[in-house]
């Protein structure tokens, strides 16, 4: 840009400081510098906020504490069926009187709880710690961890599990005929709570942070309008992700980006990082999600988007939290180092006429190399030398938990930090990766999965007093664990301040939704209006993806007329018919054909009471419906292919009861030629939930398949809207019915859902179950249309 002439003068401060004519015909900063009320009002909402994440993280402190169960041996140590393997029974018991769970968490029981973490797939899931009658602190003795058993069998009626470990080592302690059993993970969450702890404790000096995430009008800058460094080609990068990649770079300093099902945040990830280092070749870029395979997807766009670019100029990517001795590892550090000394050595070694400094690089660099690739520590100095790549590096993956990102985030600022999935991040999450960068951007979808046991801290907010009085009870969990600054604040404040301060935490609970909505009016300027990047640019602080290019039409226009305001725009279709990768290709049942939604009708235990819901369980939401699995089974089993070809098939159900009846059915079946399972993102070998294709809603976000079924459990004869349980929230569904590519198969009673909305009309779009009557509304139009089919369940071979 050229300035008029006169407009730049340089001076010194003494000089400026003298001619009072320079200041009087200078032009002020105040049109491009961010607006800061520095009043008292915005002085306790930035108070406010701090603790809003230092209390919910207390919450959670509690919910760990609470998965330390009380059990006795009821049978062994025997030999185990599997030689080299010991194996016992414990069954829970009754919880001390003083170590009773807070009233308002609807915790699982031992069962249930280990149910859970097998479907986790986590690298410790399946595995548990024993301890002594004394061992129910969240901090381990010396030695806990040397009790420590895999979860062979889980029993929910007698509530008893079965465990195994190896006999490798007979000088490990027995199990203890009474005491406590904790997950594997516990102490690592533990470390984590601390770490996060003190990022929590550091928010309070990062007064530019929470002003961004709290009040975003106070800081937003609008750079203005530029052109892109790098091309986007449109069959790459569709208009909408052009649009949104165009605002987040004018707009400082931070961006929320709503990313509804197949819309491609990734590839959005992918081309942004293309621009911001095109632009800058030594950016760092902190990337971030809470899943590990959520993690390794990003990292695998990105290295997509930089293809065809010339290797020296392809960015230094590292992995944070993988190991080396991990199959699925990919680019470690020490791997990453590894390449760069190997890649520096060959290109000199190459050189006919090496200068000294050179030769003494290429001897230097080749001990090093050698010490990484052996494993065996020599002195070389390659330990610098990795640390001194992952300090370097552009582009740094790792997930928000990540035990390194603590370190780095001490000592370093990068210039962006971006976090996937911050939809389902509670604030508490965010704090380490945030503190990280100074430009930050926040993707997720609020119309999806909230945080994790949203509900549960939605009634911890409620029973604050009650939440201290249990952290004042806790056994000693360790140094840097327990917040006794909030506890005493909070003791501190008046009944008024309580119940405000409550408030405003349940409206920030679901965090990132709230974040959104602030960036929708940080528009600077004064302008009170709301402005979001969707069909235009302008400058906007959030923005919503509105193209899909996942599902088939009919299954991406059935998600956007009922969650998405019918904003979503397919981009599976050519020529006004669905483009051939989003077709299943099944030829049999004969009434499926080039059909994408199939209903399979299982009858209303009002005519059939064999089709009840079972549950629930033990006063808890343990709903099962052996109807919905019979009928399903006798389905897969129907199927047929056109032609040959493989489609990946995922089973969903909201119930964790229910996949665990529909996993041990997978497991018998046998499927139908063409079809595969499919594994969740984090899929360990060997879990259960993980590779059995049977996944809960909560664990298959994220994930999508060719083919999905959602058994959908609930039959009863309830009143109209009371008989649905989980399947009522709207976010839920969404993530239910979303997941399919290709064929989505519904597994429930049509009669008992058409029921359930009877009530509702389709003009009260405040109604929390209108999207429910949208979609059934819709499925009747598309059934007597032939745009989509309900089948008659098969409930051969059910007694």
């Amino acid at each position: 840009m050229r300035l008029p002439a006169g407009r730049l003068a340089v001076r010194s401060t003494r000089a400026a400081h003298n001619d009072r004519g320079l200041a009087l015909a200078s032009a002020t900063w105040e049109t491009v510098l961010p607006r800061i009320d520095r009043g008292a009002d915005m002085a306790r909402d930035l108070a406010q906020f701090h603790q809003f994440v230092r209390a919910t993280h207390q919450i959670e402190l509690l919910m760990l504490d609470a998965t330390i169960f009380p059990i006795e041996l009821v049978a062994g140590p025997d030999p185990a069926d599997n030689p080299g393997f010991e194996e016992i029974t414990v069954r829970e018991r009754l919880r001390p009187e003083n170590r009773q769970v807070v009233a308002f968490l609807h915790n699982d029981d031992l069962a249930g709880f280990l149910q859970r973490e097998l479907e986790a797939g986590k690298p410790d899931s399946g595995s548990v710690i024993l301890s002594g009658e004394h061992g129910d602190a969240l901090a381990l003795p010396a030695g806990g961890k040397d009790n420590q058993w895999r979860v062979h069998a889980v029993d929910d009626a007698a509530r008893t599990a079965t465990l195994r470990r190896s006999t490798f080592d007979p000088d490990r302690p027995p199990p203890p005929g009474c005491g406590y059993l904790r997950g594997a993970g516990m102490p690592g969450q533990l470390k984590l709570i601390r770490r996060r702890k003190q990022a929590i404790d550091a928010l309070d000096r990062h007064s530019y942070l929470l002003r961004s995430l709290a009040a975003p009008g106070q800081v937003y800058i609008d750079t203005g309008a530029a052109d892109l460094p790098v091309r986007l080609a449109p069959e790459t990068v569709d208009e909408a992700k052009r649009r949104a990649i165009e605002d987040i770079l004018r707009v400082r300093p931070i961006y929320a980006l709503q990313g509804p099902p197949g819309t491609g945040k990734t590839t959005l990830v992918a081309w942004l990082l293309r621009e911001i280092l095109h632009d800058d070749p030594v950016a760092q870029v902190l990337v971030t999600a809470q899943a590990h395979g959520a993690v390794d997807v990003l990292r695998a766009r990105v290295t997509e988007a930089f293809e065809g670019v010339a290797s020296e100029r392809r960015p230094l990517a590292v992995r944070l939290g993988s190991r080396r001795d991990d199959d699925t590892a990919q680019d470690t550090v020490e791997d990453v180092a590894l390449q760069v000394l190997r890649d520096s050595s060959s290109t000199l070694a190459g050189l006919s006429d090496r200068t000294p400094a050179q030769q003494g690089w290429l001897d230097h660099a080749t001990a090093m190399a050698e010490e990484l690739a052996s494993h065996e520590s020599r002195g070389t100095g390659a330990a610098d030398f990795v640390e001194l790549v992952k300090r370097g590096a552009n582009l740094t993956y790792c997930t928000t938990s990540a035990g390194e990102l603590e370190a780095i985030a001490g000592d370093q600022s990068f210039d962006w930090s971006i976090v996937e999935e911050a939809g389902k991040a509670h604030g508490f999450d965010l704090a380490l990766p945030l503190q990280a960068g100074h430009r930050w951007l926040l993707i997720g979808d609020h119309n999806q999965l909230p945080p994790y046991r949203y509900e549960d801290y939605l009634r911890g907010v409620d029973a604050l007093d009650a939440v201290v009085e249990a952290l004042q009870a806790l056994p000693d969990p360790g140094p840097g664990v327990l917040d006794w600054e909030w506890v005493s604040s909070w003791k501190d404040k008046t009944t008024e301040e309580r119940i405000a301060f409550q408030g405003y935490a349940k409206d920030w609970l679901k965090t990132f939704k709230r974040t959104f909505e602030h960036c929708q009016v940080a528009v600077g300027q004064g302008d009170a209006g709301q402005r979001l990047t969707d069909d235009s640019v302008g400058g906007a602080a959030a923005g919503v993806l509105i193209e899909q290019h996942r599902m088939h039409p009919d299954i991406g226009e059935l998600i956007s007329r009922a969650y998405y305001g019918d904003r979503l725009v397919n981009r599976t279709v050519q020529e006004g018919r669905p483009i051939a990768r989003v077709l299943h290709g099944f030829a049999e049942p004969l009434d499926i054909r080039r059909k994408a939604i199939v209903w399979l009708d299982v009858p209303w235990c009002r005519d059939d009471p064999r089709t009840t819901e079972t549950g629930p369980t033990q006063g808890r939401p343990r709903y099962t419906n052996d109807a919905e699995g019979t009928a399903l089974a006798n389905f897969l089993a129907s199927l047929r292919r056109e032609a040959p070809g493989t489609a990946e098939l995922a089973v969903l159900s909201p119930y964790n009861q229910q996949a665990s009846l529909l996993r041990r059915r997978m497991r018998k079946a046998t499927l139908p030629e063409g079809i595969e399972l499919k594994p969740t993102l984090n899929a360990r070998p060997g879990a259960p939930g993980g590779t059995s294709g049977v996944h809960t809603v909560d664990s298959f976000q994220g994930n999508q398949a060719d083919v999905i079924a959602v058994s959908l459990v609930r039959n009863n004869l309830h009143d109209p809207g009371h008989g649905l349980g989980f399947l009522d929230e709207a976010n839920r569904l969404n993530v239910l019915l979303s997941r399919a590519e290709r064929l989505l198969v519904l597994v429930g009673s049509w009669d008992f859902f058409q029921e359930q909305v009877r009530t509702v009309e389709l003009d009260d779009t405040a109604n929390p179950l209108w999207h429910l009557k949208r979609i059934v509304t819709d499925l009747n139009d598309w059934f007597a249309s032939g745009r989509a089919v309900r089948l008659g369940a098969d409930l051969g071979g059910l007694s």
